[in-house]
């Protein structure tokens, strides 16, 4: 995701939070390899806006949910705030 590519994962665990239409392809737990092929052909083969589309949301769901510099940042303003005593 950080790199602009988008994910193909299997529905397991919490890839239901992670991996979304918008920048990916979340397969069935039970599906096999002609599923992960379909869905590589699939993305290799759209047009390419759809493709620089599903790149940009992937950057851009990293971005907001897994960037450590960002996310640090905010954890500490947020222990800082309940440091003061204030309400989150």
């Amino acid at each position: 995701l950080s790199c602009g590519i988008p994910v193909i994962a299997y529905n397991v665990g919490g890839m239901a939070e992670i991996v979304q239409d918008t920048h990916g392809k979340l397969l069935d737990a039970g599906g096999g390899p002609k599923e992960i092929a379909r869905s590589l052909e699939e993305i290799l083969t759209a047009d390419e806006t759809i493709k620089q589309k599903l790149r940009n949301n992937a950057h851009a769901f990293w971005n907001t949910h897994f960037n450590a510099d960002k996310n640090y940042q905010d954890f500490i303003q947020k222990l800082m705030v309940l440091a003061k005593g204030e309400q989150l």
